[in-house]
């Protein structure tokens, strides 16, 4: 229904919407799905990335990896990717309390 693609850098390249899908005329139904698109594209990438930075390191733990992946908000405090727009901790930034 509605496609978005990333570059590598995570930067919008296109967003596809179905002809049939806009002609329905719900507004809110295709803004709805154009930010679920987005964040599962960016999850997409983020989870490459990080797949991408294991493969690179062979399995070696690198100290500072997981921090320097958590500041990208490629890692979650788990030590596993972070889904999109949530910090290190999982948590969205302005839900954080410090």
């Amino acid at each position: 229904m509605v496609e978005i693609e990333l570059n590598g850098l995570i930067e919008v390249l296109a967003c596809r919407i179905d002809p049939q899908l806009s002609a329905q005329g719900d507004r809110e139904l295709i803004e709805d799905l154009v930010v679920a698109a987005a964040n599962q594209a960016i999850a997409k990438a983020r989870q490459l990335h990080a797949d991408l930075f294991r493969e690179m390191a062979g399995g070696v733990d690198l100290p500072g990896l997981h921090e320097a992946l958590a500041r990208l908000g490629m890692w979650g405090a788990s030590g596993e990717p972070g889904p999109p727009g949530t910090d290190r901790g999982g948590e969205p930034p302005e839900s954080r309390t410090t």
